[in-house]
């Protein structure tokens, strides 16, 4: 009887200290915390946690936690031994869950606890059933929402041309602004310490395109200012300002008012920052607009340096990739230049059918690497100037399946193997290594097939010149349903020839251009191993 008077006494006391606090005007984010921590020690747990709906959508979110519910987050309230998730209704509305959770090792909760929590369950529901705190709650909840739903799209994809527009979408919903940008810091030249200007790299909203690669001092600009301090800016008048750049209103016609700038650091190094102008409707941004896109920039620094550093590392393996064809290719200089000017062609086609990424980068490794299997082939049958015998062609017709073999255990190629071993095969069958017929051939293989004989007409040959566009034209007709799919026959004809001439030349001027880097690079390469070998002899 004794203890269950000191029980009563407790819960008495833990209400009245409720309703002291509900009566200060200490503001709804500070009772809500309070409220948890009265309703942890009604029910002796080691957390506690309050789950609302205020939008109506059937969806409970976490709106406040504290203990152990705020250490280890749950999706969904749940009830069980050492949890209790009581409903909170008021005036016959559901408002609400509370809930009380213990350690796992701990003791179970006993019917006190739970009579003891429900107790001030009741006062907790007519607090939050108050519109102030409701539309605070509700508030809560959908900024969380939002974050959430912006934190699942930074993990789904490292292609940034998708990931951006989509978190610009979700951010225009909850912080309404006219324009929204992200600036990334400059590269600094050798030399030259650390960059001094951002360039705005993606923009949605008012005249967007106008700014878009708009370059800006960080010392003169808002948006350096937040990257050099690391700190998020509110500024309620960008045209007193003068920190504000005008370059952008200039560019876009619009009229600057309100700003928000957020630096996006990653380990104590800013990249850059995610900036928001004029919020809808004419209202400044406030501390919560400012709080959300500092959460958004924090997610998208991380984003964006794993992209980055996912796109450095597909550029060095496709430059390895580039450089085992050049390789390729100088054992063979009557093909030299023909896997790049192949892989274009390839591609071409393949955007013609609507094929998108990641395919598209799976069929250019696959055309880079077609003749990968020549490796495997002697150089008096490769180089041979005449025509091959008999024999010397089966050797020949080997190199798909060498190729395949060489390239089967590196698993990011895989998806690029079907043109490796079937860019021989014929869609009447008669082809090799496998004799497939038709649609049995992969697609990609189907393509290369095409664009490969199409450059093997218009170049050069040490036996013949090269010939033109229509007679390359003529001849790929007449082998439709033969040779080659009638569907690519069809994309190929549909395309108008001058762009193919275009595309001949692009790749031509790369192949020119890559040379001359290449040389500098290898005249600088022999220029440092002769400087440090004659230090060495002067030592």
């Amino acid at each position: 009887m004794h203890a269950g008077n000191q029980t009563g006494e407790h819960v008495i006391g833990l209400l009245a200290e409720l309703n002291r606090i509900l009566r200060e005007d200490d503001g709804p984010d500070f009772q809500v915390q309070q409220m948890l921590i009265l309703a942890a020690q009604a029910a002796r747990a080691d957390g506690a946690a309050l789950w609302a709906d205020p939008d109506g959508v059937g969806e409970l979110g976490c709106v406040a936690s504290i203990g152990l519910c705020a250490d280890t987050p749950a999706p969904r309230p749940a009830a069980g031994p050492r949890t209790m998730a009581l409903r909170l209704t008021a005036f016959g509305v559901a408002v609400g869950v509370l809930e009380a959770r213990r350690a796992p090792h701990g003791q179970p909760f006993t019917l006190d606890d739970h009579d003891n929590l429900e107790v001030l369950s009741g006062t907790v529901a007519l607090a939050i059933h108050s519109q102030r705190m409701w539309e605070r709650l509700a508030h809560s909840v959908t900024r969380q929402r939002l974050l959430d739903k912006v934190h699942r799209h930074f993990q789904e994809t490292l292609d940034l041309g998708t990931l951006i527009p989509a978190i610009f979408n979700e951010v225009d919903r909850a912080i309404q602004a006219e324009g929204q940008s992200i600036w990334l810091l400059d590269t600094a030249a050798p030399g030259r310490g650390l960059a001094r200007s951002a360039t705005c790299r993606f923009a949605a909203g008012v005249g967007a395109p106008n700014v878009l690669n708009l370059t800006v001092p960080l010392d003169y600009s808002l948006v350096g200012q937040s990257i050099l301090a690391q700190q998020p800016l509110l500024i309620a008048d960008a045209q007193s300002d003068p920190r504000w750049n005008r370059q952008a209103d200039e560019r876009t016609g619009l009229v600057t008012r309100t700003v928000m700038s957020v630096a996006m650091v990653r380990e104590g190094r800013a990249i850059g920052a995610i900036q928001a102008i004029n919020k809808q409707g004419g209202q400044p941004f406030d501390e919560d607009d400012l709080y959300l896109l500092s959460d958004i920039a924090n997610s998208a620094a991380m984003a964006i340096e794993n992209a980055s550093l996912f796109d450095a590392l597909q550029t060095s393996y496709d430059l390895t990739l580039e450089a085992l064809s050049s390789a390729l290719e100088l054992r063979d200089r009557e093909t030299e230049g023909h896997s790049r000017r192949v892989v274009a062609y390839t591609l071409r086609l393949a955007r013609q059918l609507g094929i998108i990424e990641p395919e598209l980068a799976h069929i250019r490794r696959g055309a880079l690497l077609h003749d990968v299997g020549k490796i495997g082939v002697p150089d008096g049958i490769l180089r041979k100037p005449g025509q091959l015998e008999e024999d010397e062609r089966d050797e020949m017709k080997r190199h798909p399946a060498l190729g395949y073999e060489m390239l089967i255990g590196i698993a990011p190629l895989r998806p690029a193997l079907d043109v490796v071993l079937a860019h021989h095969e014929r869609w009447d069958g008669a082809g090799y290594p496998l004799g497939l017929r038709g649609e049995a051939i992969p697609l990609s293989a189907r393509l290369f097939a095409l664009a490969d004989a199409f450059d093997a007409i218009t170049s050069d040959r040490p036996y013949r010149n090269a010939r033109h566009y229509d007679e390359a034209r003529a001849v790929i007709h007449a082998e439709s349903g033969k040779q080659f799919d009638p569907l690519i026959v069809q994309a190929f004809l549909a395309i108008p020839p001058n762009e193919w001439e275009t595309i001949r030349h692009r790749v031509e001027h790369e192949l020119v251009r890559w040379r001359q880097d290449r040389a500098v690079l290898l005249n600088t390469g022999y220029d440092s191993i002769r400087t440090v070998h004659d230090r060495s002899d002067a030592d």
